[in-house]
Protein backbone atom coordinates (compact mmCIF):
# COMPACT_ATOMS: atom_id res chain seq x y z
CA UNK A 1 0.00 0.00 0.00
CA UNK A 2 1.46 3.74 -1.04
CA UNK A 3 0.47 4.75 2.81
CA UNK A 4 3.18 2.30 4.39
CA UNK A 5 5.79 2.84 1.42
CA UNK A 6 6.15 6.57 1.87
CA UNK A 7 5.74 6.45 5.78
CA UNK A 8 8.95 3.69 4.99
CA UNK A 9 11.08 6.60 3.30
CA UNK A 10 9.98 8.79 5.62
CA UNK A 11 11.35 6.77 8.19
CA UNK A 12 14.30 5.91 6.27
CA UNK A 13 15.39 9.05 6.50
CA UNK A 14 14.69 10.38 10.01
CA UNK A 15 10.88 12.06 9.68
CA UNK A 16 9.57 10.71 12.99
CA UNK A 17 5.62 10.47 12.29
CA UNK A 18 2.30 8.71 13.62
CA UNK A 19 1.22 5.76 11.96
CA UNK A 20 -1.83 8.18 11.77
CA UNK A 21 -0.81 10.78 10.24
CA UNK A 22 -1.02 11.46 6.47
CA UNK A 23 0.42 13.70 3.94
CA UNK A 24 1.51 14.00 0.19
CA UNK A 25 0.21 11.43 -1.94
CA UNK A 26 -0.81 8.86 0.91
CA UNK A 27 -4.61 8.08 -0.37
CA UNK A 28 -7.85 8.92 2.01
CA UNK A 29 -10.47 7.55 1.43
CA UNK A 30 -12.41 9.30 -1.72
CA UNK A 31 -9.01 9.86 -3.41
CA UNK A 32 -6.71 7.83 -6.18
CA UNK A 33 -3.81 6.15 -5.43
CA UNK A 34 -1.24 6.94 -7.29
CA UNK A 35 -0.04 4.10 -8.40
CA UNK A 36 3.13 4.74 -11.03
CA UNK A 37 4.53 6.37 -7.88
CA UNK A 38 4.08 3.38 -5.16
CA UNK A 39 5.41 1.19 -8.05
CA UNK A 40 8.21 3.23 -8.20
CA UNK A 41 8.74 3.63 -4.48
CA UNK A 42 8.58 -0.25 -3.87
CA UNK A 43 11.10 -1.32 -6.54
CA UNK A 44 13.70 0.95 -4.88
CA UNK A 45 13.11 -0.07 -1.29
CA UNK A 46 13.20 -2.92 -2.15
CA UNK A 47 16.48 -2.16 -4.17
CA UNK A 48 17.91 -0.22 -1.42
CA UNK A 49 16.83 -2.91 1.29
CA UNK A 50 19.34 -5.37 -0.63
CA UNK A 51 21.89 -2.73 -0.43
CA UNK A 52 22.00 -1.17 -3.93
CA UNK A 53 23.50 2.50 -3.23
CA UNK A 54 21.94 3.85 -6.61
CA UNK A 55 18.00 3.27 -4.97
CA UNK A 56 19.24 4.35 -1.81
CA UNK A 57 20.23 7.76 -3.21
CA UNK A 58 17.05 7.83 -5.40
CA UNK A 59 15.27 7.53 -2.52
CA UNK A 60 16.78 9.77 -1.18
CA UNK A 61 16.44 12.63 -3.69
CA UNK A 62 12.68 11.64 -3.75
CA UNK A 63 12.32 12.35 0.12
CA UNK A 64 13.94 15.48 -0.03
CA UNK A 65 12.30 17.33 -3.47
CA UNK A 66 9.27 15.41 -3.95
CA UNK A 67 6.22 17.03 -1.98
CA UNK A 68 4.06 13.60 -2.62
CA UNK A 69 6.67 12.13 -0.26
CA UNK A 70 8.17 14.06 1.66
CA UNK A 71 6.15 15.52 4.97
CA UNK A 72 5.81 19.41 4.53
CA UNK A 73 5.18 22.01 7.08
CA UNK A 74 1.54 20.16 8.31
CA UNK A 75 0.29 16.78 8.37
CA UNK A 76 -3.26 15.58 8.25
CA UNK A 77 -3.93 13.50 11.94
CA UNK A 78 -6.59 11.21 12.09
CA UNK A 79 -7.10 10.17 15.91
CA UNK A 80 -6.47 6.45 16.61
CA UNK A 81 -9.79 7.32 19.37
CA UNK A 82 -12.15 8.31 16.68
CA UNK A 83 -11.47 12.64 17.06
CA UNK A 84 -12.04 14.34 14.27
CA UNK A 85 -9.08 15.16 11.95
CA UNK A 86 -6.89 17.88 12.78
CA UNK A 87 -4.27 19.56 11.05
CA UNK A 88 -0.67 19.60 12.72
CA UNK A 89 1.93 21.92 12.09
CA UNK A 90 5.91 20.69 12.09
CA UNK A 91 7.31 23.21 13.95
CA UNK A 92 11.27 23.49 13.69
CA UNK A 93 11.03 26.66 15.69
CA UNK A 94 10.20 24.90 18.35
CA UNK A 95 12.88 22.19 18.23
CA UNK A 96 11.42 19.60 16.38
CA UNK A 97 13.28 18.78 13.08
CA UNK A 98 11.51 18.80 9.89
CA UNK A 99 8.42 15.51 10.17
CA UNK A 100 9.13 15.05 13.62
CA UNK A 101 6.17 16.06 16.20
CA UNK A 102 4.74 15.22 19.36
CA UNK A 103 1.12 16.22 20.33
CA UNK A 104 1.83 16.25 24.22
CA UNK A 105 4.28 19.21 23.54
CA UNK A 106 7.27 17.75 24.20
CA UNK A 107 9.71 17.56 21.75
CA UNK A 108 10.74 14.25 19.93
CA UNK A 109 13.64 12.01 21.03
CA UNK A 110 16.64 12.82 18.82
Amino acid sequence: MLTYLIMDVAHRFGDELLLWDYWGAMPLPGRTMDVELGDELADLVVRADAEDVDAERRLEYIHRTDPRVRPGGQVQQFSPRGEPPRLVRLDEAAGYSLGSHSTSGIPAAR
